[in-house]
């Protein structure tokens, strides 16, 4: 034993200096200064030292105040490869300038690789605009410029030119970790691609042996299996969720989940292996006090990782790495008291946590800035995490061939033991003891033929597929009785046929066959138009009772058999049999046992035909909705067309069902522009259609008929709709199908913005003021009920200038339910919120609104469409 832990730290020793060695080798690193020449002989920067960074602990710096002269002297210079400032409420400004000196290249990637940060805001400027570009675990996966677990923004410089960028992080929910690498595109590719690699084949070891160690444990019932496999599904997630991999695979778009998922998969892998150590290293016979100790280190784990999801992360995360801490340091030590004790399998299980902290020890190191960034450094947590689960493997199996060696010995004693007493009383009490066993068998088997047909019972009246209720049938139909062949046979009465669909002999399942209604040959065929059983222990003599003439269908031949019809609601549904090549296999009791499985087989049968039904006009149903979607999206104007069209602007568009009954329409019109936000009646595929017709109708009004006057069409929308819809034909005609519309002409050449409403209002806030004027427009909607007054959509007269903005919006995003109070959003806080953000490039506000309405939104459901425009003019 002395030997093997010493040969063991030896080798411990090696592959850490043989990783401390091998992680100054990888990228070329930017020297110290103020400029990072690009050429082309280097395809990748680390930039750690190249930074000039500013602490803003107020969060009140704008990307304007720092750019100032005055201001470049508050930056300061890194001195770290890997700048990390571990857990910090302040944003830090980043500031790095780049010369191009290659030949061609002009695009380059800045890559990120802590995917845990929150926001990160790169700026950079564009035709004498600084631009801002965002990501981080506060915003949506979906929404980043490139879907890599990893950060990346595009870095454009042209040759022989420089060009400085700012970037904004902001972590409260991690640490705030920097590694940046500046690539070329090519390079990037290439070290994403053998990383992608990497990860698949670190993935797919851990996930084999978890589902190798799965199918051990249902094999075993060994309770040691199943705590690893737990253990180890754990720590796929947290390598996963580390990686990014899980943001961007798994949990997408789940910011809650992103940015608290941490501390309570750290939790849970440290209850698990506890458990894990308990039961593998028989701590309870060899260890009782490591036994106690590591049952209550688990029930901590579990409790921290429930209290972590209430606490901000920083504590979170001390919260439970502590003890995970703690706990790491009593696995490895109660593994040496397995070593020194002589159990052959703590020895992996020694090994497989010293280098499973190996492994993390220099992601550690590699965090701090200890060792260089390398490949081996950046994924040693992950090589260690494998190899953990390789040699984990390896103790299981040893494990598992030494239980079975003590279960035979144990058992072999016991059979000693046994044989040795029963030799001794077997003289004595002959008689009474044979009289007595053959009663209990009696009473167990009828005991256990109660359990095992409630039990079958409760399996197929919950089953759904009838291919599974035959299969729960026959596999626990030989414990009732002599079944070497047991079958269902369905009736078809459309087709007047019997058909042997679920049919097996002897574990050989037989093929379908089709017997007429009018066959006076078919036991089947008699049981069905009889309604009676049919109870037979001699074929050969007894089938005259039942069938002129007896004929095998499909297999062998049999000499006993059952035949109970399957009978719901006064309908059969078939013909549950069961059938033995003995002859008087069967007796009374065999025939009530298939009634009771026949009276179970059709309520199963009729409840998985209500289903299959049901399931398939869903289907159906989904499928025609599908369609409608990609109609109603064919039809629209594509929104980044529009967006296009105007200086800035941005449309957020989220239906509450899968059609919407929102649109936005856009049109051109001898050099004035027309755009309308219309909110139809309903939501849903209704909503759908009025959609579709609102959207030819203005086709029509504007474009066909060159009308620019926004009063004028909405007037000829709402005759339209109205003799469209026959709402205006009867006296007492109370239809309220209609539309309210928010439409705006902009005119260019004049600079003037014409608007009319109906229902619905027009947010326009003047360039430099942080006032939102309000345009309600008018009272009357397009379409719907008689009125009695004249309907009028008057027309408001906006001179705009340059960098004015106007909003316009349907009444889906005021009138969502949610907060602390489950109240409306109301246009009060839309006004609030605009008033905020109006400063803001128009894609950053797009992203703010959609936040705003999903926080608000939280845990309630989307009330109605939402339809959202901004346009800067």
């Amino acid at each position: 034993m002395i030997r093997f832990t010493a040969t063991l730290l030896g080798h411990t020793a090696l592959v850490l200096c043989a990783f401390m060695m091998y992680a100054g080798h990888g990228a070329v690193y930017a020297k110290d200064g103020k400029q990072i020449v690009l050429t082309d002989e280097t395809p990748q920067y680390l930039m750690g030292k190249y930074l000039s960074i500013y602490e803003d602990a107020s969060h009140a710096k704008t990307i304007y105040e720092v750019i100032a002269k005055d201001f470049s002297k508050k930056f300061k210079q890194s001195n770290q490869e890997n700048p990390n400032f571990g857990f910090s409420e302040s944003a830090y400004w980043l500031r790095f300038q780049v010369k191009n000196e290659t030949t061609v290249q002009d695009n380059f990637m800045l890559e990120i690789n802590f995917p845990m940060l929150d926001s990160v805001e790169f700026y950079y400027k564009e035709n004498n605009r600084w631009m801002v570009k965002s990501g981080g675990d506060k915003y949506l996966f979906s929404g980043r410029e490139f879907r890599n677990r990893h950060l990346l923004f595009n870095l454009k410089v042209p040759p022989w030119e420089s060009r400085v960028f700012y970037m904004r992080v902001v972590s409260t929910n991690s640490q705030m970790q920097m590694p940046m690498t500046l690539w070329q595109p090519a390079a990037f590719e290439e070290h994403n691609h053998q990383s992608q690699f990497i990860f698949g084949i670190i993935y797919g070891i851990i996930f084999l042996i978890i589902l190798s160690d799965a199918f051990l444990f249902f094999s075993s019932w060994n309770r040691s299996y199943l705590y690893y496999v737990l253990a180890m599904l754990f720590s796929l997630l947290l390598i996963a969720a580390l990686n990014g991999h899980a943001y961007e695979y798994l949990w997408r778009d789940q910011i809650w989940v992103q940015n608290n998922i941490f501390p309570i998969l750290l939790a849970a892998l440290g209850f698990w292996l506890s458990l894990f150590c308990r039961h593998f290293l028989d701590t309870k016979l060899l260890f009782p006090q490591a036994h106690k100790i590591l049952f209550w280190a688990a029930i901590l784990q579990a409790i921290v990782g429930i209290v972590s999801c209430l606490l901000p992360y920083q504590y979170a995360f001390y919260c439970v790495t502590v003890p995970s801490a703690v706990m790491a340091i009593m696995l490895i030590v109660t593994g040496i008291m397995g070593v020194a004790a002589g159990n052959v399998a703590a020895r992996y299980f020694l090994v497989a946590f010293l280098v499973y902290g190996l492994g993390y020890l220099i992601n550690i190191f590699k965090s701090v800035g200890a060792v260089q960034i390398s490949f081996w450094t950046e994924y040693s947590a992950q090589f260690g995490a494998a190899t953990q689960v390789v040699i984990l493997s390896f103790a299981l199996g040893i494990r598992l061939k030494e239980l079975r060696r003590e279960k035979a010995e144990a058992q072999q004693e016991a059979f000693k033991a046994q044989q040795e007493l029963t030799e001794q009383l077997e003289n004595k009490v002959a008689e009474r003891t044979i009289e007595i066993e053959q009663k209990a068998k009696e009473l167990e088997k009828s005991y256990k033929s109660v359990e095992i047909l409630s039990s079958i019972g409760q399996d197929i009246t919950s089953t759904l597929n009838v291919e599974d209720i035959f299969k729960i049938l026959y596999k626990h139909v030989h414990e009732l009785m002599d079944a070497s062949f047991f079958g269902i046979d369905v009736h078809l009465p459309e087709q007047n046929m019997v058909e042997y669909r679920y049919n097996i002999e002897r574990d050989v399942r037989l093929p379908i066959e089709r017997v007429s209604m009018e066959n006076p040959n078919n036991f089947s065929v008699w049981c069905i138009k009889n309604k009676e059983n049919i109870l037979i222990n001699d074929i050969t003599i007894e089938y005259q009772r039942y069938i002129q003439k007896y004929e095998v269908i499909s297999g062998e031949s049999s000499y006993s058999a059952i035949f109970v019809p399957l009978i719901f609601g006064g309908h059969v549904l078939g013909v549950v049999t069961a059938q033995s090549f003995e002859k008087n296999a069967y007796t009374a009791q065999h025939l009530e046992i298939m009634e009771t499985l026949a009276s179970f087989t059709s309520i199963a049968l009729a409840n998985a035909q209500s289903y299959e039904e049901v399931s398939t006009v869903n289907t159906n149903l989904m499928h025609s909705i599908k369609y409608a979607q990609r109609i109603q999206e064919a039809i629209f104007s594509d929104a980044k067309l529009v967006v296009q069209s105007f200086r800035e602007a941005f449309i957020l568009y989220k239906p509450r069902d899968i059609v919407s009954g929102d649109f936005y329409w856009y049109g051109e019109v001898n050099g004035s522009k027309v755009i309308a936000a219309v909110d139809c009646t309903g939501h849903g595929v209704p909503g759908a259609f009025m959609t579709m017709m609102g959207n030819d109708l203005l086709n029509q009004i504007v474009i066909e008929n060159d009308i620019v006057d926004p009063s004028l069409i909405l007037k000829k929308l709402d005759e339209k709709v109205r003799s469209t819809l026959h709402t205006g034909e009867y006296e007492n005609n109370n239809r309220n199908d209609g539309m309210d519309v928010s439409l705006c002409v902009i005119h260019a050449a004049s600079k003037e913005l014409h608007f009319a409403g109906a229902k619905s209002p027009l947010y326009y806030i003047p360039h430099g003021t942080n006032d939102v004027i309000v345009h309600k427009g008018s009272k009357f909607p397009v379409g719907g009920s008689h009125f009695r007054e004249e309907k009028n959509y008057p027309t408001t007269v906006i001179r705009y200038a340059d960098n004015d903005i106007f909003y316009i919006f349907t009444d889906g995003y005021q009138d969502q339910f949610g907060g602390p109070n489950n109240f409306k959003y109301t246009g009060k806080r839309v006004r609030a919120l605009l008033q905020r953000i109006h400063y803001l490039p128009m894609e950053r506000q797009n992203e703010i609104v959609e936040q705003e309405h999903m926080a608000w939104r939280d845990k309630y459901k989307q009330t109605d469409d939402v339809l959202f425009v901004g346009i800067r003019l």
